[in-house]
């Protein structure tokens, strides 16, 4: 009688401790699909962001340096240095000119 009571207990105890490992693993598969798939979403946003400044490096390279600020409630032009003598306005120390509304 008191082997078949510790077979018992044995097996309780083994398939115990077998669930709560299986239910340990899907827990860590679970947790480690989601880990890897917000990596996947953060590192997409990288390639976009450099597409993004390659493009605005051409775009400024064509526009040859000219810019559009708002000065003063007014929407202007930045041009390139040296090419108004007396400007009205200066823009991260360019001169600018206001923009017609015509």
């Amino acid at each position: 009688m008191l082997p078949r009571a510790w077979l018992r207990s044995l097996a309780v105890g083994l398939s115990l401790s077998l669930g709560t490992c299986a239910e340990s693993l899907a827990t860590m598969r679970w947790l480690w699909t989601g880990i890897q798939s917000q990596t996947e979403t953060v590192a997409e946003p990288d390639f976009d962001i450099g597409e993004t400044r390659r493009t605005l490096a051409r775009t400024e390279a064509d526009a040859w340096g000219t810019a559009l600020p708002k000065i003063e409630e007014e929407q202007a032009v930045a041009l390139p240095a040296g090419t108004l003598d007396k400007p009205r306005w200066t823009w991260r120390e360019r001169p600018a000119a206001e923009q017609s509304r015509e």
